[in-house]
């Protein structure tokens, strides 16, 4: 039994020995590998994130590197396909950096997530364009990410109901006089109303607000954040009143009147409005959702509440900037 032992132990060892330095040889080998893609031309792509957990609305920054030869070109696309629940709310492309015949192109973009059920930024695609004149098509990896609740844990906690308050013993006599005495003077003032000459009335007149009707709406969302409603109980109200804000917005930019109107006329309406395929579909929806919140009684959260915040703002900014580049080219005209 020693004799097997002395022969085993020796022959386990070589294997494990052997199994490291065809590891080590493979990891050397594929170092050598990429090294030598990288000298003959290759593209190095690399995406990261300055936070794997963010809240909702927060920032995060995504820092795109590419790798390539000198003589070589990114070129940047100028609106990232995203989804609607993330937003690109900045952009910083940085200096390019040289290393012999290599150069390094970066991009840092502010992205801001308003969905907890995001999990992983999707790829950036962009273009590489070379010395002579050929475009190459590239994307970074998907790269994931947590989103916070912005709602305190303490405050999901269900609390205890309160104990139910003793019914008051109405003094009914006391109730059929003070009716009594209400019917009389409703009376007494019918009979003075119709002895009174009528005069004629004012008619009233709306004061225009002097703010862009994208500052006036944006303030007005502002100050329902500002307000704490957002993690209250009435969250009824609150899609209520970011439904007439939104709506308000959209009658004075689009001139018509979207606060008088149904549902429906306010949707056909907008088809006709300009940029509506950039962002039609995603306001019917976010109108839709207020609607079913108002009328149908859906249920929601704290989280839904600030979510359907920050997409109006969002919505808003979309249509701001539709709006104007519409406008543009006719002042242009004009002129």
């Amino acid at each position: 039994m020693l004799v097997l032992a002395l022969v085993l132990a020796p022959s386990a060892a070589l294997a494990e020995g052997g199994a490291l330095a065809e590891e080590a040889a493979l990891a050397e080998g594929g170092a050598l590998a990429e090294e030598a893609a990288l000298a003959q031309g290759a593209t190095r792509i690399t995406a990261s994130l300055d936070a794997l957990e963010v809240g909702l609305g927060e920032h995060v920054v995504l820092m795109v590197s590419v790798e390539h030869l000198s003589g070589s070109s990114v070129v940047w696309p100028t609106h990232l396909a995203l989804g609607p629940s993330i937003e690109e709310r900045g952009r910083e492309v940085l200096a390019v950096s040289q290393t012999g015949e290599r150069q390094v192109s970066r991009v840092a973009f502010t992205l801001a997530v308003y969905e907890r059920s995001v999990a992983h930024i999707p790829p950036i695609a962009f273009t590489l364009q070379h010395f002579g004149g050929e475009r190459e098509s590239l994307q970074t990896q998907e790269l994931a990410i947590a989103v916070r609740s912005s709602v305190d844990p303490k405050d999901a906690e269900l609390k205890p109901s309160r104990a139910p308050a003793d019914a008051p013993i109405r003094d009914w006599n006391l109730l059929i006089g003070a009716a009594g005495g209400l019917l009389f003077l409703v009376l007494f003032g019918l009979v003075l109303r119709a002895r009174r000459r009528p005069r004629a009335e004012v008619p009233k007149t709306r004061v225009a607000s002097t703010a862009l009707p994208h500052e006036e709406a944006l303030a007005a969302l502002d100050a329902v954040e500002a307000s704490g409603r957002l993690d209250g109980e009435e969250l009824k109200s609150v899609f209520h009143e970011m439904s007439e804000i939104m709506r308000a917005y959209l009658g004075r930019r689009f001139d018509f009147p979207a606060l008088d109107q149904t549902s429906s006329e306010v949707r056909s309406r907008l088809r006709s409005c300009p940029g509506n395929h950039e962002w039609g579909d995603a306001m019917n929806t976010w109108l839709g959702r207020c609607d079913l919140v108002k009328y149908a009684g859906a249920d929601v959260d704290a989280d839904e509440a600030r979510t359907a915040l920050y997409s109006a703002r969002v919505l808003i900014e979309r249509t701001k900037e539709a709006a104007l580049a519409q406008e543009r080219p006719a002042e242009v005209a004009r002129a």
